[in-house]
């Protein structure tokens, strides 16, 4: 039970801190529609990257196995994130 807890608190961590990183991005683009668009298109498929990770690591949880679950799953949420921080950073600027 706490592990799913622990699961639930750390993926709504993520959610608000990918959010805040798109919303200031997104008040610093306005005149920018299609930046806006490749933003938010690339928040929802990290986000549901992350969902996966975070099924297949309950899965190993609940298999016995909860160090290796944790460790999938955060290791799915860390390169979900890195993968999002290089998306903006190469975003091109006009």
């Amino acid at each position: 039970m706490f592990g799913i807890l622990l699961f639930i608190l750390v993926l709504a961590a993520w959610f608000f801190l990918v959010w805040g990183v798109i919303k200031t991005s997104l008040s610093n683009l306005k005149e920018h529609a299609e930046d806006r668009i490749f933003m938010v298109k690339t928040f929802w498929i990290l986000f549901s990257g992350s969902i996966l990770w975070l099924m297949v690591g309950s899965t190993r949880f609940f298999m016995g196995l909860p160090a290796w679950g944790y460790f999938i799953f955060f290791f799915g949420l860390a390169w979900e994130t890195y993968v999002f921080y290089k998306k903006i950073k190469t975003m091109p600027r006009k």
